[in-house]
């Protein structure tokens, strides 16, 4: 899906006409590598605690928000105190709206779409013009959903490359 996105990304970023940037170099991407280690190694702490057994998948939750609190105060000193409220407050936003769009996405396409007649009721713009402007990111992901229903495999690919 990750996948299909970014050709759709592509294809629209052609189209509005938007410039490429420069590639910095090999020394920078090694140093951002170098910088963002720890974090990168969030995914690894997850799984490898799971797989290992020393925590469920629920517990591997708690662990990723304490190892990010751990690399935010200690490891980064990007944290601070004031800083916690603010972001538990993100965090509940934030999941209400991953929770509601993974609801509604069956919902917001043409031509049946009720949210989508919400949506552009909300949005004072015809049902035509929202329409039109959402089918293009529909199309990735119909074509994903497609394929992992017809190729069920495909879903664990990757996963099993690692185990």
């Amino acid at each position: 899906m990750g996948l299909a996105l970014m050709v759709m990304v592509s294809l629209v970023a052609r189209r509005e006409g938007m410039t490429r940037k420069a590639f910095v170099g090999f020394k920078v991407v090694g140093k951002t590598f170098l910088n963002g280690f720890f974090a990168l190694m969030t995914p690894a702490v997850i799984m490898g605690g799971i797989f290992g057994g020393f925590f469920t998948p629920t517990e591997a939750a708690a662990v990723a928000c304490l190892y990010a609190l751990f690399l935010g105060f200690v490891v980064y000193r990007t944290l601070t105190w004031e800083h916690i409220g603010p972001i538990l407050a993100e965090t509940a936003e934030t999941t209400g709206l991953v929770m509601v769009l993974k609801l509604i996405l069956g919902t917001i396409h043409p031509p049946i779409g009720v949210v989508l007649f919400v949506v552009t009721r909300i949005a004072d713009v015809s049902f035509e013009a929202m329409s039109r402007a959402i089918l293009p990111w529909l199309i990735p992901l119909v074509v994903v959903l497609l394929a992992i229903t017809i190729w069920p495999p495909l879903t664990l690919w990757l996963p099993s490359l690692f185990f």
